[in-house]
């Protein structure tokens, strides 16, 4: 099993765990079934002397959820943990705290949902990374799990 395969389960465990033992929250107000699950961004750049960066957000159906960030294949950065609501059916509301440090993340992003692509747009508040800042677009794919071998 290659280095990312091992990091990328981590990542899950991590986020199945956080839901796991955390408190269930209250439906949010559009239900976001779209966003039920996880979902991963990988930033891959062409220059060999760049950093590379993946994202996981984890989205449970109990309003809850997970962003964990970090370099690809080596450390994570941060994990982030709390809770999400959905107006409008695209419009996505994030309040999250860090699971080391307490800092706190308040964002609203414009989100789709498409073909197993979600894409946010920040409207306000602070950015999931220094990377997609207003009317940039973050593309993430679903994680699909893979059968045991």
């Amino acid at each position: 099993m290659n280095a990312f395969k091992h990091w990328k389960i981590m990542c899950l465990v991590v986020c199945v765990v956080l839901f796991t033992f955390s408190a269930a929250l209250p439906d949010s107000a559009g239900n976001g079934e779209a966003l039920w699950g996880d979902w991963e961004c990988l930033v891959q750049t062409e220059d060999e002397d760049a950093e590379d960066f993946i994202f996981f957000l984890c989205f449970s159906e109990s309003g809850q959820v997970t962003y964990v960030a970090g370099w690809y294949l080596s450390e994570i950065a941060c994990v982030y943990t709390g809770a999400y609501t959905v107006e409008n059916d695209d419009v996505l509301k994030l309040e999250m705290t860090d699971a080391e440090s307490s800092d706190t993340m308040s964002a609203t992003y414009a989100f789709t949902v498409l073909e197993g692509t979600l894409t946010l747009t920040k409207q306000s508040g602070d950015g999931l990374s220094y990377l997609f800042e207003d009317g940039v677009p973050m593309v993430f794919t679903a994680v699909v799990p893979q059968e045991s071998e």
